[in-house]
């Protein structure tokens, strides 16, 4: 039907790669022998891509860990906006 792996285990698993996520080394080694252009764009294309991906599960994580804070700060909103209801006389409207 449809292929749900990332970019990133298709690649890994065509290098014979392990497809967990957790490389020792997220820098890739570049050859110094004279190789082909096809090579260098297929390397060159790779190198962005793991780029791309690893700032994309970067992101992904950010925003779980501040998603996971949202309702502490939720708690601590309602908190002090009870506390501000319950002292209606230091409420004032000005003009």
């Amino acid at each position: 039907m449809f292929d749900t792996s990332s970019r990133k285990e298709q690649r890994t698993a065509a290098q014979g790669g392990d497809t967990t996520g957790y490389n020792s080394t997220s820098t890739t080694a570049t050859s110094t022998t004279s190789s082909s252009p096809i090579e260098n764009n297929t390397q060159y294309r790779q190198t962005i891509n793991r780029a791309l991906d690893e700032t994309k599960d970067n992101i992904r994580r950010s925003t779980d860990e501040a998603r996971k804070e949202i309702p502490r700060y939720t708690q601590q909103l309602m908190n002090i906006m009870s506390k501000l209801f319950r002292q209606p006389g230091r409420w004032q409207i000005t003009a």
